[in-house]
């Protein structure tokens, strides 16, 4: 994976800026959640369990929280929408070295984040999968935010976990954010 293309993507997800393009939107939709809380990715083949209260954001929702909003992009978030999960496939790679990937996206959080504080920032195997594993705290508006994001590689493509939520917000929210990212499965 070119530091240059991990770079890009870093900074592409950053800044709320479309992942997909047209082609590979196309393969990668999200189905409905098969439970309450279950939502896909990848024809089903990538699920996971958001906390009890969270919902599906709107297209308006979307597009009044990013910058650039993008109609593939997959977000959940608790009732006031003030912590979220954003789920998506991304960019296609052209290598799987994570150790690299890792280092480059994390220096395109340095770069583009405000304030941030590395709490992890590592490559961990998980269910037999490596995962880039970064969590932080940041300013990117002037509120502090906790972070916490899983990236791996699914079929060629980033496959991006990105929990946000305002830090004083964290203590309450953390345990359900955990379970959520552990819920993360992957079956083929």
């Amino acid at each position: 994976m070119t530091k240059r293309l991990v770079a890009v993507a870093s900074v592409v997800a950053l800044a709320g800026i479309p992942l997909l393009t047209q082609a590979v939107a196309a393969g990668f939709q999200s189905a409905p959640p098969k439970s309450a809380n279950r939502f896909t990715l990848a024809d089903g083949h990538v699920s996971f369990v958001a906390p009890p209260e969270f919902t599906a954001l709107t297209p308006a929702e979307i597009a009044a929280k990013y910058r650039r909003p993008d109609p593939t992009r997959r977000v959940v978030g608790n009732v006031r929408r003030t912590t979220t999960i954003r789920y998506e496939m991304g960019l296609e790679v052209p290598s799987t070295d994570m150790q690299e990937g890792r280092k480059a996206l994390a220096e395109g959080y340095e770069e583009q984040l405000a304030k941030l504080k590395w709490i992890v920032n590592k490559v961990s195997r998980i269910g037999g999968r490596e995962w880039m594993q970064f969590e932080f705290t940041a300013s990117p508006t002037g509120v502090e935010f906790h972070n916490i994001v899983q990236v791996t590689i699914h079929d060629g493509h980033l496959l991006m976990f990105t929990c946000a939520t305002p830090s004083t917000e964290f203590p309450s929210i953390e345990r359900a954010l955990r379970a959520s990212m552990a819920s993360i499965t992957i079956t083929r």
